[in-house]
């Protein structure tokens, strides 16, 4: 998958991206869920604390991210993929996903057949991740497990298109739970963070409104159109 094909949802805690992308997700979009929702999780469910001190935790972020990434590589040259029912898919399970290997979560069961034909079917159909590799990075840099230097290696070794969605803390949906544990005022503080960060590695940074899913959806898919006519973005 070429990297113009790759766009990235970040900002915030408690913005919406998860809606959001399952929205995508129900159009027929394929979709990579956050990687700390799936660790957090299972970290819970063995008695762990929900992270880890924080280099340890940004580290487990970036190798699952990057897995992904690179399991994603193969959708370039993919032309074939056995049928996959739906049957064959249930909550909690991991499902090989247009070559990706990604927990199924419940609100993604109705979509991820369709959406699977869809992209074998259109290979230069934009891809939507739930927050990134750049993501890790930020976290690993700030924890001083990774220097300016190795960061923009990485950096270039899992580029995404340029054009990047930030979804603000939204205060009226603003929740804390077993799996986001901060405060408001720290989420934003994580949105102003990231998005300099962003910046910083040379990404466009395009803040999505803070209103009801159908609105963000025509929002984002409107910009993704923008880009592709003006020849995309890596």
């Amino acid at each position: 998958m070429p990297a113009a094909n790759r766009f990235v949802l970040s900002g915030g805690p408690g913005g919406g991206k998860s809606a959001l992308l399952a929205a995508l997700a129900e159009r027929g979009y394929p979709v990579v869920p956050e990687s700390a929702r799936a660790i957090i999780p299972s970290r819970l469910q063995t008695g762990l604390a929900p992270r880890p001190e924080p280099a340890a935790f940004a580290q487990a972020i970036f190798q699952q991210d990057a897995q992904h990434y690179q399991q994603s590589q193969a959708l370039g040259s993919l032309r074939k993929v056995p049928a996959l029912g739906d049957a064959s898919l249930k909550t909690g399970s991991e499902c090989s996903f247009t070559a990706c290997k990604l927990r199924v979560l419940p609100r993604f069961l109705p979509c991820l057949t369709f959406a699977r034909r869809l992209f074998v079917e259109n290979l230069d159909t934009p891809c939507f991740f739930d927050r990134s590799v750049v993501d890790a990075l930020y976290m690993l840099h700030a924890a001083g497990a990774m220097d300016d230097a190795a960061v923009a290696q990485q950096c270039s070794a899992y580029p995404y298109n340029r054009t990047v969605f930030f979804l603000p803390p939204w205060l009226a949906i603003y929740q804390t739970d077993g799996e986001r544990d901060q405060t408001f005022s720290e989420a934003q503080q994580v949105y102003a963070n990231l998005k300099r960060w962003y910046l910083r590695w040379g990404y466009d940074v395009v803040d999505v409104p803070c209103c009801s899913v159908h609105e963000p959806v025509a929002f984002v898919l409107h910009a993704v159109t923008q880009t592709a006519e003006q020849g995309g973005a890596d």
